[in-house]
């Protein structure tokens, strides 16, 4: 991710909010949640660049060179060396998806007029997060166990 954008995990992070704001419908919110983000992440990106440029110098200015800020260029990309694993990056995130799952559940809980797929969505949402963060905290603790070994 990080040979198409500087930062995809604030990319990441603009969507996971954006989402509910737009299952919202309210125009209001849209713009009020762009230009919080905008004026939040710009100033941290903003801060990020100077220590990295400051640290690793002209390594981090060549790659800032060809890596855009925020919006991904496609035509960059390079495969990373070490295998994606699905359950690790759910793993990782799994505050960040209890988060979009309890801000649909939210909204969904302000609208009266629930469809039943989305009811079921929600649902879905709920277990599959839960089974995530369970399984994951087992796989900790083990780890943990075999480590203090």
């Amino acid at each position: 991710m990080y040979s198409l954008t500087r930062n995809p995990l604030y990319l990441g992070n603009f969507f996971l909010g954006w989402g509910p704001i737009i299952y919202s419908h309210s125009w209001t919110l849209n713009i009020i949640y762009i230009s919080l983000f905008t004026l939040h992440y710009e100033r941290i990106i903003a801060a990020e660049e100077a220590y990295l440029a400051n640290k690793f110098d002209k390594s981090y200015t060549r790659w800032a060179e060809q890596t855009p800020i925020f919006f991904p260029r496609f035509s960059g990309f390079a495969a990373n060396e070490t295998p994606f694993s699905c359950f690790y990056a759910f793993y990782q995130e799994k505050a960040g998806l209890a988060a979009v799952i309890l801000s649909f559940w939210f909204i969904a809980l302000l609208q009266n007029d629930i469809t039943p797929w989305i009811k079921i969505a929600l649902i879905v949402g709920a277990i599959y997060y839960a089974a995530f963060y369970i399984i994951g905290k087992i796989i900790k603790k083990k780890r943990k166990n075999l480590r203090s070994r």
